[in-house]
């Protein structure tokens, strides 16, 4: 039984329930949305034919970050949802994405930026503006 004469900090509650909410809420997510992403990144690398070593860490990071999120998952009921709604939040937002580039600086090139570049590379050159 809890004796009710314990003092605890409001301090101490505020930091348990911060905790409570990462890890049971907020971590699930994350861990969806890194499986749905991470997957199309390993699978890309094998299809660019980059060396092996890259090949083979880029593969094994999705998995890895997917055994990751269902040992979160198999904590609660709640967690298998959230699982799945980060999953699903990844997968919805890669289908928008053309490209994605991390070298030399982080660029993401949605489907409609690139739709509309390469449209505008498509229009025959306007010859009646002058030059001069």
């Amino acid at each position: 039984m809890i004796d009710p004469a314990l003092q605890v900090s409001r301090a101490a509650m505020w930091i348990y329930f911060l905790k409570l909410t990462v890890f049971m809420y907020i971590t699930p997510v994350v861990l969806g949305f890194l499986v749905a992403t991470l997957y199309p990144i390993g699978i890309r690398a094998a299809s660019k034919q980059r060396s092996f070593v890259t090949v083979m860490l880029a593969g094994a990071l999705a998995p890895s970050v997917m055994l990751l999120g269902w040992s979160f998952v198999a904590r609660a009921a709640i967690t298998a949802p959230l699982y799945g709604l980060g999953y699903g939040l990844g997968v919805a937002l890669l289908s928008r994405v053309h490209r994605i580039q991390l070298w030399p600086r982080i660029r993401i090139e949605t489907r409609w930026a690139a739709y509309e570049r390469l449209t505008e590379a498509a229009k025959p050159a306007d010859l009646t503006t002058r030059l001069y």
